[in-house]
């Protein structure tokens, strides 16, 4: 329910119109959703987001860079949580919030992050227009590594509606662009998605190569553990205890 209100609350804020009256009402409605915010437990996490979501409505004058961070925080908490469709909204109220001017870059992050989401709920059409806007953007502004991203989105939403040949033709087509460009984090995008439709198609020992290949390029410390724990897996299913253990033990670390 705080969800609900806080939502509206920045939806109020970006329809309103600049009248005395207006702005009036506004103050009120956002006292009393902060109000009902500061009654939720104080060791809650989702909490903390509403708060901060809160805290950065201005009262008047357009939204400011903290609003849409908040936002788009609280966002990747839903997604953490599984909720979805409420993740989503966020995420459109987020691009929102940055208005007609949003910087391109932001554009391409919005659209790669909606069309995860989508995906997950298996909106083939909607994540693929989506991963499709932020390839196209990518490009154009230059900024390869979101292009890639999105095209490798594409080819995700091949494997989750069964395609394994072409999710796995769109994967290799990026690692061999990411290559020439030389671009290791989108070649480490690349090789996981290889390895997972290596492994859907019961090629163990080829995911395992490719899981390893995206743990060498990735340069992000999350994205390495990751796929480390994708590694281990393998070397656990293919017999090699001692390896698996390391690498679980090295994640743990």
């Amino acid at each position: 329910m705080a969800g609900y209100v806080v939502a509206r609350l920045v939806d109020k804020l970006l329809t309103q119109e600049d009248d005395a009256e207006q702005l009036e009402a506004f103050r009120w409605h956002r006292e009393a959703v902060r109000r009902h915010v500061s009654e939720l437990p104080g060791d809650s996490p989702e909490a903390a987001h509403l708060d901060g979501v809160v805290t950065a409505v201005p009262l008047k004058g357009p939204p400011t860079s903290s609003l849409w961070m908040s936002l788009t925080a609280y966002a990747y908490f839903l997604e953490h949580e599984g909720r979805l469709e409420e993740a989503l909204e966020m995420v459109m109220l987020a691009a929102r919030s940055q208005g007609a001017e949003i910087p391109a870059r932001d554009y391409a992050g919005y659209a790669l992050f909606a069309g995860r989401l989508n995906r997950q709920l298996a909106r083939w059409d909607a994540a693929t227009a989506f991963y499709g806007a932020a390839e196209e953007e990518g490009f154009r502004i230059g900024d390869a590594v979101s292009a890639l991203r999105g095209r490798l989105g594409r080819g995700a939403v091949h494997r989750g509606q069964g395609n394994y040949p072409a999710a796995r033709t769109v994967a290799e087509n990026v690692l061999q662009e990411a290559t020439e460009l030389g671009l290791p984090e989108a070649q480490a995008l690349a090789y996981a998605d290889l390895g997972v439709v290596y492994n859907l198609q019961g090629m163990t020992l080829a995911a395992l190569e490719a899981h390893y290949q995206a743990f060498q390029c990735s340069t992000d410390t999350l994205n390495r553990m990751r796929t480390l724990g994708d590694l281990a897996l393998g070397l656990f299913q293919i017999g090699a205890y001692d390896a698996a253990r390391l690498a679980f033990q090295i994640i743990a670390r």
